[in-house]
């Protein structure tokens, strides 16, 4: 686990992030952005 640092930050986190992308983490995040912005325009 990386929160309590039982593993290497180092090595994990950028695996963590490659996992996240190949899950789509990316569409996610864009999603909410729009949201986002579309209520701060209102």
């Amino acid at each position: 686990m990386i929160d309590c640092g039982c593993v290497d930050p180092e090595t994990e986190i950028p695996r963590m992030i490659a996992a996240l992308k190949e899950a789509g983490i990316d569409k996610i995040v864009a999603e909410k952005q729009r949201q986002l912005d579309e209520w701060l325009a209102s």
